[in-house]
């Protein structure tokens, strides 16, 4: 440091004069910034060009513990300070360019390379591992690249940006470990969807040497920290000893310190609690809404292609009920190692939704709910595909709980077992029944009056009488009829074309 100024030196035993940049001069506070001197100095370089001098000044320069007073030179370079012999000589470091360490002073002091990083080695995957969706693997790895100095325990650490690793969706987590083992233990994270493969020969991160000392002397300073008895307590000490041996006086004051939260500051906070903000992180996890693709259907409306911004009535009520939902989230269960999974799942003319629950202790309990819009094609999808659809991609999203275990799907649309017996699928089904495939399902048909979890998603009831809307059983969505005689309804002529694709099965 100089002046209390934070500085990476250059240790040059070939000059005589310290150099300090003038980027440091003017980091220097204005009041500990030294006057400097204006001589007539020249700074060649070792190609023999000058290097502009901005004045000279008596500096304290501190490298660790060590403080001494040099005659610096100021002036513009790339690097920020240069060492040289006027410091280095009277105070009587010792370098080892082995080990590349500077003992000053009983001290060590850890040297870096030209690019002010720390000598590190190069840690890659020995051996390809698989690792599962949201969960933590110990990867095996080696040292690829180790330096002498790498001996006992060390650091492991991800690159900059996260390296090779980053690039395949997975995370380096920092830890220490021994260098002489064969194997160094690698703990990567994969906080994806989809498992990942962390593959043999993969750059995972760096390790490099740890101060075991200097880790020692940071806990004793946190274990001392605490020992000072608060003043709020110093009358309770007084009158607790007044009448007890001064042998027992360290235990009170001891048991006074380690219980000082419990204890009262005053008459203020008698039978009161402090409040402690705290925050947890959720990663990149979004906050849950109910129904949220239907509810902001007419925000996300807002934001289509050519579309010009008008804040309706209905932008503003979407916008109202979303904060008030935000404030309250419904009582969700853990999913359990025991128990088959439900899934129900339906969709409409504006998105599909799914909620998924199991039996826990005999009883069918709500472990998520999801759902979203429909895009412009798939809103051209007939009921049957739509309702399809719905199945295949909530089957995708909650593939962590479902993969290799019994699942019911439910659904208001009886024509979907019908379809999923098709003979010789083709297209667009074909790749929908080749996803299914994968799972051990179940399809159960429940009436629309039944199937009120996942339908209820986005049925609207009407402001005025609160009557909710008339779902036809045949299609799941809202279809007007006009009754020609008492046996006979007649459905509008798109209706009629996809009367085909929504038949029951006999």
């Amino acid at each position: 440091m100089v002046r209390g100024t934070k500085c990476r030196f250059l240790i040059d035993t070939g000059s005589t004069d310290t150099l300090i940049s003038s980027t440091v001069y003017y980091q220097i506070p204005k009041e500990k910034r030294p006057i400097l001197e204006t001589e007539e100095v020249q700074v060649k370089q070792v190609d023999g060009s000058r290097l502009p001098v901005l004045g000279i000044a008596w500096v304290e320069v501190q490298v660790g513990r060590t403080t001494h007073q040099v005659r610096a030179v100021f002036t513009e370079m790339k690097y920020s300070g240069i060492l040289c012999m006027d410091f280095l000589v009277p105070t009587g470091g010792n370098i080892d360019f082995q080990s590349r360490d500077w003992r000053l002073n009983g001290e060590r002091i850890r040297c870096t390379n030209g690019a002010g990083e720390p000598f590190v080695g190069r840690v890659v995957v020995s051996r390809t591992t698989v690792i599962p969706s949201g969960h933590e693997a110990v990867v095996p790895g080696i040292i690829a690249r180790k330096g002498a100095d790498l001996v006992g325990p060390a650091m492991v650490e991800p690159m900059e940006g996260g390296g090779d690793l980053a690039k395949k969706g997975l995370v380096l987590a920092r830890s220490l470990v021994e260098t002489e083992a064969e194997v160094i233990p690698l703990r990567v994270f994969n906080p994806g969807r989809e498992k990942r493969v962390a593959r043999e020969g993969t750059t995972a991160g760096t390790i490099s040497q740890v101060e075991v000392g200097s880790i020692h002397g940071e806990l004793d300073v946190v274990a001392n920290a605490g020992e000072e008895l608060p003043k709020h307590l110093q009358d309770l000490f007084e009158r607790g000893t007044a009448k007890v041996e001064a042998t027992y006086h360290e235990d009170v004051r001891k048991c006074l310190v380690d219980f000082q939260d419990v204890l009262s500051k005053g008459d203020h906070d008698i039978g009161r609690t402090d409040v402690v903000q705290h925050h947890i992180s959720t990663g990149d996890a979004k906050p849950f809404i109910k129904g949220f693709a239907e509810v902001a259907s007419p925000l996300h409306a807002l934001t289509e292609k050519s579309r010009e911004f008008v804040w309706t009535e209905s932008c503003q009520e979407a916008f109202d009920e979303l904060k008030g939902r935000l404030q309250a989230a419904p009582v969700l269960s853990y999913p359990m190692p025991e128990g088959d999974f439900i899934l129900d799942t339906d969709a409409s003319g504006e998105g599909i939704r799914a909620v998924l629950s199991q039996v826990q202790g005999g009883h069918e309990k709500v472990l998520a709910y999801a759902s979203r819009k429909l895009s412009k094609p798939e809103r051209n999808y007939c009921v049957t595909r739509k309702e399809l659809l719905a199945v295949v991609v909530y089957l995708k999203y909650f593939k962590k709980y479902l993969y290799g275990r019994r699942v019911t799907v439910r659904t208001d649309h009886a024509a979907l077992r019908w379809v999923l017996n098709f003979k010789n699928p083709e297209g667009q089904l074909a790749r929908w029944m080749e996803v299914l495939s994968q799972y051990d399902l179940v399809v159960e048909h429940r009436s629309g009056k039944k199937h009120g979890n996942a339908d209820g998603l986005s049925r609207r009831q009407c402001k005025q009488c609160g009557r909710e809307e008339v779902v036809d059983e045949a299609f799941g969505v809202p279809v007007p009829v006009r009754e020609q005689s008492r046996h006979t309804m007649l459905y509008r002529d798109t209706s009629i074309k996809e009367l085909p694709f929504t038949s029951s099965p006999q």
